[in-house]
C-alpha cells in the first residue's frame, strides 16, 4: 500500500504523540510503584515509614506500644511481675526513647511496669490523671517520675497533641470526681491519615457516656475494648458510635474475672476480634490507608 505525502505527514504526527504519551505513562508508573510497595517484613512504604501498634501480651493486664518514624508511645505498663519481659520487648523493637508514656489510671495492672520503663529508657513526656492510689506500685511510679525529673501532664478531655503525622485526641477523663477509679482512664483516639485507633483503658459505662456527651467523632477502625472486655465497658451506645472493623481485647488466659465477658463477645458478633489470651501479642501495622493485623489484611 502506498501513501501520499500528506498521509505520511499525518502518520508521523500520530506516531509522535503516541510515543510521547507512552513515555509519560512510563514515567508516572515508575514514580508511583515505590510509593505503594509493601514488604511483609518491613511494613508499608508510602513515602513514609509505617506505624506499628503492638497490643502486648502481659497476661491479665494492659500495655500497648506504638512505634513509628515520628516517635514512640507506650500506653500502660502491665503488672510488676511482667516488667522485665515488657522492657525486653520494647528494646527488641529498637526503642530506646519513648516520646510519651501514658498511664491511663493507677491500677497496678496498668502501671505495674512503668517505673521500670521510666527508669530504664529515655522518656520525654508522661500523661497521667489525678486519680490517686495508695499502693506501693503507684508510689514507685511517682518516684520514678521524680527521679527522672519529668514534669507529667494531666490529661484533659477535648485536648489534643501530635507526634509527627500521628494526631491524638484525648476523650477522657471528662471530670475529676469519679468514684470508680476505672473511669479516670485516659482515653485516646489516634488518627493517622485515613485510619483511626481508639484506646480507652478501663473506662466503664459512666465514662463512655460522658465521652459520647462530648459530641466528638469517636468512630475508629480498630478499637481496643475497655476494661479487658468486661461487661462494664463497651456499652451498646458506645460501641455503635465507635463502629469498629476490628476489636482488640487484652486479657489473661483463664483469668479469675472471666474476661472477656460473654455479653461483650456477643455484642461483637460480626466484628473481627483479636484476644491476647488466645493469640499472644497482637501486631498491627498501617500506612494510614491499609491495616494489617497479625500479617492478615483487615477488611475496611
Amino acid at each position: 500500500m502506498e501513501f501520499n505525502k500528506k498521509t505520511k505527514r499525518e502518520l508521523k504526527k500520530l506516531l509522535k504523540y503516541k510515543y510521547a504519551w507512552v513515555i509519560i505513562l512510563i514515567i508516572i508508573i515508575v514514580r508511583l510503584i515505590p510509593r505503594f510497595k509493601f514488604n511483609s517484613t518491613e511494613g508499608f512504604n508510602t513515602g513514609m515509614g509505617p506505624v506499628f501498634i503492638y497490643y502486648i501480651d502481659v497476661g491479665q493486664a494492659d500495655s500497648t506500644l506504638i512505634t513509628s518514624e515520628f516517635g514512640n508511645i507506650l500506653i500502660d505498663g502491665g503488672e510488676n511481675e511482667t516488667e522485665n519481659e515488657l522492657l525486653s520487648f520494647i528494646k527488641s523493637k529498637g526503642v530506646t526513647t519513648l516520646d510519651y508514656v501514658v498511664a491511663t489510671h493507677p491500677h497496678t495492672d496498668h502501671i505495674g511496669g512503668l517505673d521500670k520503663i521510666i527508669n530504664s529508657l529515655d522518656v520525654k513526656n508522661i500523661l497521667m490523671t489525678n486519680g490517686l492510689s495508695d499502693t506501693t506500685t503507684y508510689e514507685k511510679f511517682l518516684t520514678s517520675i521524680k527521679n527522672k525529673k519529668i514534669m507529667p501532664t494531666l490529661a484533659k478531655a477535648n485536648s489534643f497533641f501530635q507526634l509527627g503525622e500521628l494526631e491524638f485526641t484525648i476523650l477522657n477523663p471528662v471530670n475529676n470526681n469519679y468514684e470508680n477509679l476505672n473511669n479516670y482512664s485516659i482515653s485516646l483516639k489516634m488518627n493517622y491519615k485515613g485510619r483511626s485507633f481508639l484506646f480507652t483503658g478501663d473506662a466503664e459505662t459512666e465514662a463512655e457516656n460522658e465521652i459520647l456527651g462530648l459530641n466528638q467523632n469517636i468512630s475508629a477502625d480498630v478499637y481496643k475494648a475497655g476494661h479487658h472486655g468486661s461487661s462494664t465497658s463497651t456499652s451498646d451506645n458506645f460501641l455503635e458510635a465507635v463502629n469498629p472493623h476490628a476489636v482488640i481485647i487484652s486479657c489473661g488466659a483463664n483469668n479469675p474475672y472471666g474476661h472477656p465477658h460473654k455479653e461483650t463477645i456477643e455484642k461483637l458478633n460480626g466484628t473481627q476480634v483479636y484476644r491476647t489470651d488466645l493469640l499472644g501479642t497482637i501486631k498491627l501495622e498501617t500506612d494510614g490507608y491499609r491495616v494489617i493485623i497479625n500479617d492478615e489484611p483487615l477488611k475496611l
